[in-house]
C-alpha cells in the first residue's frame, strides 16, 4: 500500500528517486492493484532491499509475484496493472503468464517506461503523474516520442 492506504506494489528502490517518487505520486486507483519496478518481458524486479529479487515469469516466480501482491492488499478480484518496463511485450509474457495465475484481467506496456519530472512540485521535482511506453531513441536514454507504445490486456475483464 501506498502512504495513503491505497494498493500499490512499489519494488523501486528508495534511492531511484525519479521511478520511485513517480510511483508514489501517480494516481491511484483503489478497484486495481498496481505494480511498479523495473521489468522486461520475462520478469519484474524487487530492488526494495540490500539484494534484488527476480520475479520470473516462470511458475515458481509467478507464485511469489502472486503472493507477494496479497501482502501488499491485493485480492484476486482486482486486475493487475504492470508499470514496468517491457512486461507487455512479446508472447508469453510476464504479465499475460501471470494472469492466469491471478485469476483475473492483467495490463502491461508493450515498451519502456519513461518518467518525467519538472521543477515545480514536490519541492523541485514533479514526477509524471502517467508513466507513458515509448521506444527508446538511438542512445538508448531517451523516448523516441514518434514510436509509442501501448498497454496490451490480458485475460478476462
Amino acid at each position: 500500500m501506498d502512504r495513503h492506504g491505497l494498493v500499490k506494489a512499489i519494488y523501486f528502490n528508495p534511492t531511484d528517486e525519479i521511478p520511485y517518487n513517480g510511483a508514489q505520486a501517480d494516481p491511484d486507483d483503489p478497484t486495481k492493484c498496481v505494480i511498479y519496478g523495473h521489468g522486461t518481458p520475462g520478469s519484474v524486479q524487487d530492488d526494495r532491499g540490500s539484494s534484488r529479487v527476480w520475479f520470473g515469469n516462470n511458475p515458481d516466480g509467478l507464485a511469489s509475484l502472486k503472493e507477494d501482491l496479497k501482502k501488499h492488499g491485493c485480492t484476486e478480484n482486482m486486475p493487475v496493472v504492470f508499470k514496468s518496463c517491457s512486461t507487455g511485450q512479446g508472447e508469453n509474457s510476464i504479465a499475460e503468464n501471470f494472469s492466469p495465475v491471478w485469476g483475473n484481467q492483467t495490463s502491461a506496456p508493450d515498451a519502456l517506461i519513461w518518467w518525467r519530472w519538472d521543477q515545480s512540485f514536490f519541492g523541485n521535482k514533479k514526477y509524471s503523474l502517467n508513466p507513458t511506453p515509448y521506444a527508446a531513441d538511438s542512445s538508448g536514454k531517451h523516448p523516441d516520442t514518434s514510436r509509442p507504445g501501448s498497454y496490451r490486456y490480458f485475460g478476462r475483464e
